[in-house]
C-alpha cells in the first residue's frame, strides 16, 4: 500500500479541522466524507486526534480550551485501535510503522498503543484499521496527595455504626476478601515484595512491611495483581486505609483500572477468580455507554450474577459530576434538512426554553467537559452494529455561531461510508476553563446531521477542579451554574448505573455529626453537592427485550450514601478543613470505601447471604436523607444492617432460644438450613478461660457436667458447605444469647 504524503495530509487536515464556525453552507449527499473533501480513511481518526496533526490558535477568549488529546513529554500519544482482523498477524503492520503496542485484546479486536502523532495518517491508511481513538484515562472520584500525618482513623467509624459492630458483635472482617480497583497502590510507597502462588492460580505479588503497614494503617500483607502503568496517585491505598479502619481483619487485593476499559474489565474477572468476595472501584471512563452495558458493566454484572457459584458483591462510586445532565428527545428547531459542514445551526436541538442553546455559567478558575451520547448501539468490536444516527456537539461563548470555540463532529452511521459504519454514538468535548476573575457563560448546542430525527440523547457535564477551583466551588449559590429548564437529567452512567452494582453517593461526615445542620437545607441529611445526580437512569430502547419488562425499566440510582471528607494519613487536595493534623479524603471514592467496609461486616455476620441480599439489607436499614436522586435509600447504618443480617433464617449466626446452668441443661439455637454442622464453645467466664468445644450436626448440645452450678457463657457458629461460618457474640453470663435492636 503506498504511503501518504505527510505534507499534503497536514495541509488538508489543517483546512479541515480549523474552518471557522460560520454560516457558510456546504452541500452534502448524506456523507461527511464528501463534505469534508478528504479521503475516507482520514475519518477513521477521531476528531480530538485529528486536531493534533494541525492546530491553529483560536480567537483569544476568557475561556481557555484544553485539548482532549495531548502528546506526552516524549511527543507520543496513547491510542485505542480497532481492527478488522484480530489475529496476531493482523497487528504486525502496526509494529512496522513504529508503534509501541502496549496491549492486544483479540476478543475485542482492539490494540492499545503509543505512537508519534505524525504517524496517525499512515496508521489510518492501513486496511486492517477500522478506527483510531484517543485512550482517554478515566475520571477518578477522589482527590490528590498533599501531606501526611503519622496515623489516622476515619471519623465515619463512629458515625455509621461500624465501631459499634466490632465492639458488640466482635466482627472485624475475618475471612472476607475485598478487592479495590483504582489508579495505583504503591507508586509512592516502599515495602517488601513476596511472591507466593495462590490455590486459585491468582497472579500478582504480596506487598508487606511498608510504613503504613507497620503502623497498622493497612493489613500486614496486601495482594497486588497490577499496580498500574505508573504516575498514579495511590488512591487505591487511600481507599484501603478507610476500609481497614472499619474492618481491620479483612484481606485486601488491588488491581489498577486506568490502563483502558478492556483491561479494567479483565481486572474485574481476575479479582473474582482470585476469590474476592467484594469488589469496589472509584473510576468512570467517559466513553462508557450511557444507554447499554459496556465492557466494564458487563464484567461487573457477570461476577455479581447470583446464579454463579460464589457471586461477588460489587460497589462503585456514584461519581463527582454533581447535577447538570440532559436527557431529552431530539427536537428539530427548524424543518430544514441541514447537513452542512461546517454547520449552519438552522436545525439545532430545541431545548425546553424554546432556544437552540443551553447556557452554563462557569465560576472563575473552574472548567467543564461534556460527553454527548444517544440511544443507539455501542459496538464492542468491528462488525458489531453501531450508530445509525449522527449528532454533533458545539460549545460557544454566545448564541452567535461565529463565537463557537469548539465543535465535536465525528462521523457516525448515516454520515459515513459503509466500511466505517460500526461507530459508537458519542461526542466528547475538550475541557473549557474559565481563566478570568468573573463568571463566564458558555452555550451548548446539539446538532442533528442525519438519521433518526427523534432520537433520545444524554449529555453529561464533568466539572473540572484545580488549585483555583476547589471542589466546594463547583456549585456557586450566588450564580446559577446551569440553565434550569435544560439541565434536569441524571449524571450517573457507565457501570455504576448497572442493576447489579451498588452506586454509592457521598455525604460530608460533618453533616452527619451535626445532624443535618452542616449544609442547607438545615435539619435534614444532605448529600454532597458534587455527588452525582441520579434518578431513573435510562436503558436502551433499541436493545432491550420488550418481553422482559424488568430489564427495560430504568435503573434507579444511586443506591446508598456513605461519608466522605474523613481522615487518611496522606490523601487529600483540600488540606484539612476540620483543622486536625490529618488530611481529609473528599469525593464519592471515599464514600464507596466506607460503604464497602460496612458491607464486609455484614458479610462476616452472615457469610451465606447472596450479594443481592446484602444490598437489600443495606438499603432497608439505611437512614433516609433529603433528595433520593442524590442519596438513594439513604445513609448506610452498619449496626442495623448487621443486626438484620443475623436475624435472617439463612444466617449462620443462630440465636440461643433456651439456656440454663442447671445439671442436664441443653443449649438450643435456631436451626440453619444452609449449615452442615455447628461449632459450640462454652467457657466459665470472660476472665477464666476454661473452654469446652464441640461440633455437632444438631441444633442443640448438652452442657458439660463440669460447668454445672458455676455459670458459663457460650457461643455458636454454623459451618456452611464452604467450611465457613462466623461466631455469634458470647452470651451474657448466665443469660440467653440475645441481642436487641437499637432504639
Amino acid at each position: 500500500m503506498p504511503r501518504i504524503d505527510k505534507a499534503a495530509l497536514g495541509k488538508i487536515l489543517i483546512a479541515l479541522l480549523l474552518m471557522p464556525f460560520g454560516t457558510a453552507q456546504l452541500k452534502s449527499a448524506n456523507d461527511k466524507v464528501r463534505s469534508f473533501g478528504v479521503d475516507a480513511h482520514l475519518l477513521k481518526i477521531s476528531s480530538e486526534l485529528r486536531g493534533l496533526i494541525g492546530r491553529k490558535a483560536r480567537r483569544q477568549s476568557l475561556l481557555r480550551e484544553l485539548p482532549l488529546a495531548l502528546p506526552g513529554s516524549d511527543g507520543k500519544i496513547e491510542v485505542e485501535i480497532w481492527l478488522r482482523d484480530s489475529e496476531m498477524e493482523g497487528i504486525s503492520p502496526l509494529a512496522q510503522l513504529g508503534l509501541e503496542v502496549m496491549a492486544f485484546y483479540p476478543q475485542y479486536s482492539r490494540v492499545l498503543a503509543r505512537l508519534d502523532a505524525a504517524l496517525l495518517g499512515d496508521l489510518a491508511a492501513l486496511q486492517n484499521v477500522v478506527s483510531i481513538r484517543h485512550n482517554q484515562r478515566p475520571f477518578s472520584m477522589g482527590m490528590t496527595e498533599l501531606f501526611r500525618c503519622p496515623s489516622a482513623t476515619s471519623q465515619a467509624d463512629d458515625l455509621i455504626g461500624t465501631r459499634e459492630v466490632r465492639y458488640k458483635f466482635g466482627f472485624q472482617g475475618d475471612d472476607v476478601k475485598i478487592a479495590i480497583i483504582s489508579d495505583s497502590f504503591r507508586t509512592r510507597l516502599r515495602g517488601d515484595i513476596r511472591q507466593e502462588s495462590d490455590e486459585n492460580g491468582c497472579k500478582g505479588i504480596f506487598f508487606e512491611n511498608s510504613v503504613p503497614q507497620t503502623a497498622e494503617e493497612l493489613p500486614e500483607s496486601i495482594r497486588l495483581l497490577d499496580n498500574g502503568p505508573g504516575g498514579g496517585t495511590d488512591e487505591g491505598r487511600a481507599l484501603a486505609e478507610l476500609i481497614h479502619d472499619l474492618a481491620p481483619k479483612a484481606d485486601i487485593l488491588f488491581h489498577t483500572g486506568v490502563r483502558d476499559m478492556a483491561d479494567f474489565a479483565e481486572g474485574i474477572r481476575e479479582l473474582a477468580e482470585c476469590g474476592a468476595d467484594i469488589i469496589i472501584d472509584d473510576l468512570l471512563y467517559p466513553r462508557e455507554p450511557m444507554f447499554q452495558a459496556g465492557l466494564i458493566q458487563q464484567a461487573a454484572s457477570q461476577v455479581a450474577d447470583p446464579d454463579l457459584d460464589g457471586p461477588v458483591l460489587y460497589l462503585s462510586s456514584a461519581g463527582n459530576q454533581g447535577d447538570g445532565g440532559i436527557h431529552q428527545t431530539y427536537k428539530d428547531s427548524a424543518s430544514d434538512n441541514d447537513e452542512a459542514i461546517p454547520t449552519t445551526g438552522i436545525d439545532f436541538h430545541e431545548f425546553p426554553s424554546g432556544k437552540p442553546f443551553a447556557e452554563i455559567n462557569i465560576a472563575p478558575g473552574c472548567g467543564m467537559q461534556f460527553v454527548l451520547q444517544w440511544d443507539e448501539p455501542f459496538p464492542e468490536k468491528f462488525g458489531d452494529p453501531g450508530a445509525t444516527t449522527d449528532l454533533d456537539l458545539y460549545i460557544c461563548t454566545s448564541t452567535d455561531l461565529e463565537d463557537c470555540i469548539f465543535g465535536s463532529n465525528n462521523g457516525q452511521g448515516c454520515s459515513l461510508r459503509d466500511s466505517l459504519q460500526s461507530s459508537p454514538p458519542i461526542e466528547i468535548s475538550n475541557s473549557i476553563i474559565n481563566q478570568s476573575g468573573i463568571h463566564q457563560a458558555v452555550f451548548l448546542a446539539v446538532d442533528h446531521y442525519c438519521g433518526d430525527p427523534e432520537v433520545q440523547f444524554r449529555l453529561v457535564t464533568f466539572p473540572i477542579t484545580g488549585p483555583q477551583c476547589p471542589i466546594e466551588r463547583i456549585r456557586d449559590p450566588l450564580v446559577p451554574e446551569f440553565e434550569h429548564s435544560a439541565f434536569t437529567g441524571p449524571q450517573i452512567y457507565g457501570h455504576a448505573a448497572a442493576r447489579e452494582v451498588i452506586a454509592v453517593a457521598a455525604i460530608d461526615y460533618r453533616e452527619i455529626k451535626e445532624s443535618g445542620n452542616f449544609q442547607r437545607p438545615l435539619g435534614m441529611l444532605n448529600a454532597q453537592p458534587y455527588s452525582a445526580l441520579g434518578g431513573a437512569i435510562p436503558v436502551s430502547t433499541e436493545l432491550c427485550d420488550e418481553t422482559a419488562s424488568q430489564h427495560c425499566s430504568p435503573n434507579i440510582k444511586p443506591d446508598l450514601t456513605a461519608p466522605d471528607a474523613t481522615n487518611t494519613t496522606f490523601f487529600n487536595r483540600l488540606k484539612n478543613p476540620d483543622r486536625d493534623e490529618c488530611p481529609n479524603f473528599f469525593g464519592t471514592s471515599a464514600a464507596v470505601a466506607h460503604a464497602a467496609g460496612a458491607a464486609v461486616l455484614v458479610m462476616e455476620a452472615n457469610p451465606d447471604l447472596e450479594p443481592g441480599q446484602i444490598a437489600e439489607i443495606l438499603q432497608q436499614t439505611a437512614t433516609r436523607m433529603f433528595d433520593s436522586r442524590r442519596s438513594g435509600a439513604g445513609l448506610i447504618d452498619a449496626f442495623a444492617a448487621v443486626y438484620r443480617a443475623r436475624q435472617l433464617p439463612s444466617a449462620p449466626l443462630p440465636q440461643a432460644v433456651a439456656f440454663s446452668a442447671k445439671s442436664g441443661s441443653i443449649l438450643h439455637w435456631l436451626e440453619v438450613n444452609t449449615a452442615l454442622s455447628y461449632r459450640v464453645e462454652v467457657r466459665e467466664s470472660a476472665i477464666r478461660q476454661r473452654v469446652f468445644s464441640a461440633q455437632t450436626s444438631q441444633s442443640r448440645l448438652a452442657v458439660p457436667a463440669s460447668f454445672v452450678g458455676k455459670g458459663f457463657q457460650w457461643r455458636v457458629s454454623a459451618v456452611n458447605r464452604h467450611g465457613q461460618g462466623g461466631w455469634s457474640a458470647w452470651s451474657g453470663f448466665g443469660t440467653p444469647n440475645r441481642r436487641l435492636p437499637r432504639q
